[in-house]
């Protein structure tokens, strides 16, 4: 996931319920678990299709120029338009061989300046 400041503060002010205005350890937690929601519920739903799926607790990665490598993952890149601001989704799989050691995936959120 990838947003800039002034979206993030707006949608953790929804969430939690309080304004924000300062993009603090607290507004930074709200952000983090926005990213365990939807990636958990992706998880939940990719079960469903019979795809097992492994999942961490979120990283979040904040500044002006971030690259974030998918190790050569094919991922798709979905913009999304919101009340708030813009959120990017990247959407990075891949299917392992069931005798394979298994895969972990670590949500990454990056924010970057206003």
């Amino acid at each position: 996931y990838g947003l800039s400041i002034a979206p993030a503060l707006a949608m953790v002010s929804r969430i939690m319920g309080q304004a924000f205005t300062e993009f603090d350890d607290l507004a930074r937690s709200g952000i983090a678990e926005l990213g365990n929601v939807i990636t958990g519920r992706a998880s939940i739903k990719l079960a469903e299709a019979g795809f097992e799926s492994n999942i961490t607790p979120p990283t979040l990665v904040q500044g002006k120029g971030i690259k974030i490598s998918t190790l050569q993952f094919p991922r798709v890149v979905v913009p999304l338009k919101t009340e708030v601001g813009e959120l990017t989704v990247h959407i990075a799989l891949r299917q392992t061989p069931a005798n394979a050691a298994s895969e972990i995936f670590v949500p990454i959120l990056t924010s970057v300046g206003t």
